[in-house]
């Protein structure tokens, strides 16, 4: 995910800083719906969502306002990119979670950059092929 890019200089980034990167990120890539940085420790530095609010955001913290239980942290604070399988949302609309860990000038890891992806117009393509009856699919 080329958002990793925009941490190559970073090395002492303020959240605002953090925050105005993904913004930029995300002004550029349309099937990007939501984006948030996490800390080593789990901790939310920067959300940023294109729709919605944060009471809607697909990307919650748990009851101990860490990210540190989700599939995605464990991978990339191991060094290794995540993807997850495609997941419906409330408005039954399909996307994946992709993470990557963030690193700083000496290679260790600083954190990780998580982007939900927008599969729906993957999925009205599937929807005009007409396979979706013979599965059973809702699109």
């Amino acid at each position: 995910m080329a958002a990793v890019s925009q941490f190559s200089d970073c090395r002492d980034c303020t959240p605002a800083e953090i925050y105005t990167r993904l913004e930029i990120f995300l002004d550029n890539n349309a099937s990007i719906t939501e984006l948030l940085f996490v800390d080593t420790a789990g901790h939310e530095v920067a959300h940023l969502l294109r729709y919605g609010t944060h009471d809607t955001a697909l990307l919650q913290s748990d009851d101990t306002h860490t990210f540190a239980q989700h599939e995605f942290y464990t991978a990339t604070q191991a060094g290794s990119n995540y993807i997850s399988g495609v997941a419906l949302s409330s408005f039954e609309l399909p996307y994946v979670l992709m993470s990557v860990p963030v690193r700083n000038e000496n290679l260790e890891i600083s954190g990780s950059v998580v982007a939900v992806v927008d599969l729906g117009p993957l999925w009205g393509t599937i929807s005009q092929t007409g396979i979706k009856k013979w599965l059973r699919i809702p699109c």
